[in-house]
């Protein structure tokens, strides 16, 4: 046999080969939608209300008050938290990112600014029943879906070291209260 018609029959076989084995792949296939129902999602929210400036225990305005080292100021606030959502837990933190707004002094080592730890056992939702518990490790468990109203007290002192942080003006603005869920 010639090299070409050696070639022919090969080819030849190799179709037969290809159109007999497209039948063997075919499958059959069924789809069902899935009548599961509706999901929602929850809600984490915070607002602050009710601020106000002191210190040691009486109102100021802190735009008038000029500190000097060893001042602590006491800012209170209502954190109205509202947590909706199964087995939602959340933690409540302070942020300082102070900026000196005249001089270029690195304010934060002259200033600290600490959250005090509210009584949470003693606070309950709209509802009475609901209630909140917080964990060893400062996570906040919300009993029921409601809006909660958490007495926040947040510290702001000025070191006793700050001979360096005189005639600054600071920025308090930049301190901020911050839910997180957990």
């Amino acid at each position: 046999m010639n090299k070409v018609t050696k070639g022919t029959l090969a080819a030849a076989a190799a179709g037969t080969l290809l159109l007999g084995g497209v039948g063997t792949y075919a499958t059959w296939k069924d789809q069902e939608t899935v009548d599961a129902g509706d999901v929602s999602t929850g809600v984490l929210d915070l607002k602050l209300e009710n601020a106000a400036w002191a210190q040691d225990g009486t109102a100021i305005s802190i735009a008038d008050f000029d500190m000097v080292p060893g001042d602590a100021l006491t800012y209170t606030v209502d954190a109205i938290v509202t947590a909706e959502g199964d087995n939602l837990k959340g933690t409540i933190s302070v942020t300082d990112q102070l900026t000196a707004i005249a001089g270029s002094e690195d304010v934060a080592q002259y200033i600290t600014v600490t959250l005090v730890e509210p009584a949470y056992g003693t606070i309950t939702g709209t509802n009475p029943d609901n209630t909140l518990t917080v964990g060893g490790d400062g996570v906040i468990s919300f009993s029921e879906a409601d809006t909660y109203e958490i007495p926040l007290e947040v510290t702001v002192s000025l070191t006793a070291d700050a001979q360096n942080a005189q005639d600054l003006v600071v920025d308090l603005g930049t301190v901020g209260v911050v839910l997180t869920q957990s």
